[in-house]
């Protein structure tokens, strides 16, 4: 295990190697590359950016390369973010679980993933972030799985294939919420929270209905008791 996690990391941090041509400048390499320049300049030791030569062969960080995502790529690196673990099945328990949120809320499925406290491995990072980080592993697992012979299909491209043909699964029925009691205990999933119901548990993870939030058309009288009301309230689009 610290040996694939030291080969990840390399291939992770792993840099590409950009060949200067007539009338480059550094800013231009950047900008084509979609790189931040000062990134370039720290790998290469670079102080004066309008000192470089025809022919210099300078290392592109592939970790601070910029790239635009389609809404398709997004939701897959959230899907498999959050479910890698439990394969096919837990990656479509959490897509359903987007659906099932967005068809609540009137949200589109990536403005539900994009509202604030939503998902938690998005606390400390951008989806944009996070999908680059899924697919270079994902291309990892793969080139290390044809180092010993094997062909294996990425993890990152079940995710988008499960998105593209909007392959929910209904093990999950009209459940709001998911949460893996081997790694946390939300209050909201609590046995005597009257707004929580429990609906089935999908690989490692428990899913279910929880009634005690607006956003998703939820609302309680006050005494214990929760029911839908719509439409829902959420902020804005």
């Amino acid at each position: 295990m610290k040996l694939l996690l030291e080969r990840w990391n390399r291939f992770l941090n792993e840099e590409k190697i950009y060949t200067v041509k007539s009338g480059d400048s550094l800013g231009g390499i950047a900008s084509k590359l979609g790189v931040n320049m000062a990134d370039i300049q720290k790998a290469n030791g670079i102080t004066n950016p309008d000192q470089i030569q025809i022919g210099q062969e300078l290392k592109i960080p592939t970790s601070s390369i910029k790239k635009q995502y389609t809404d398709d790529q997004l939701l897959a690196g959230l899907l498999m973010g959050e479910a890698e673990q439990d394969g096919e099945i837990g990656m479509r328990m959490v897509y359903q679980i987007i659906k099932n949120r967005a068809n609540l809320t009137g949200l589109s499925e990536l403005q539900v993933v994009k509202q604030p406290k939503q998902f938690s491995i998005l606390n400390q990072q951008t989806i944009e972030q996070l999908t680059a980080k899924m697919i270079k592993r994902s291309e990892f697992y793969v080139a290390d799985a044809l180092k010993v012979g094997k062909k294996i299909k990425g993890i990152y491209e079940i995710a988008l294939e499960i998105v593209k043909k909007d392959g929910g699964t209904p093990m999950v029925g009209d459940s709001t919420h998911y949460y893996n009691p081997d790694k946390e205990n939300p209050n909201w999933a609590k046995e005597d929270e009257p707004c929580w119901v429990k609906h089935s548990k999908v690989g490692n993870h428990i899913v279910g209905k929880y009634m005690g939030d607006r956003m998703y058309g939820a609302a309680s009288d006050g005494k214990g008791r929760c029911y839908w009301d719509r439409p829902a309230t959420h902020p804005e689009k």
